[in-house]
């Protein structure tokens, strides 16, 4: 946290990179979290988190700004090779798939999810049980995990409305 906090107090933000999607409405489910992408949406490892060398790191952080919604993903221009591998993968799902990866994303990685209930009552009980599933199994270091966990995995999901994707930081 203490990049974080030094280019605060310096108002120094040249090193910082984002990708961001924008919704029409607010995302059905949110998150905001830290982590350190292992893998990509292609199945690719990007980094190995158990080696000992210094581990690339992101944000994630979805909302709602009463015009539109965004997902944001964050870090900075160190992390470059790891996080835009990342990013890229996920810019290469066409609009009507992406709100589905990112439901994989955060079911997977993150424990701070929040969900719409109208969103979530109204999908099929497969549906819920697969990411109920997702989730618990994500979560207990002693279940066996899933080799590529982002790769699309066919569960049909609602789509999210895209209004656009840009980045901040770089091209």
């Amino acid at each position: 946290m203490e990049g974080y906090a030094s280019r605060l107090m310096a108002g120094d933000y040249g090193d910082i990179r984002a990708y961001v999607i924008e919704t029409v409405d607010p995302p059905p489910v949110m998150c905001s979290a830290g982590w350190l992408p292992s893998s990509d949406f292609d199945g690719n490892e990007l980094q190995d988190i158990a080696a000992p060398e210094r581990l690339a790191a992101m944000t994630v952080t979805s909302m709602w700004g009463g015009v539109r919604g965004a997902v944001v993903f964050q870090w900075f221009a160190e992390d470059d090779d790891v996080c835009r591998r990342f990013v890229d993968s996920l810019d290469r799902i066409d609009d009507t798939g992406v709100g589905a990866a990112l439901v994989r994303l955060m079911f997977e990685h993150f424990e701070n999810v929040h969900i719409s209930p109208d969103w979530w009552e109204a999908l099929p009980g497969l549906a819920k049980a697969a990411l109920v599933d997702r989730m618990a199994r994500s979560a207990n270091m002693f279940a066996k995990q899933l080799d590529k966990p982002l790769v699309d995995d066919s569960l049909e999901l609602p789509e999210w409305k895209i209004a656009g994707r840009f980045t901040v930081g770089y091209k």
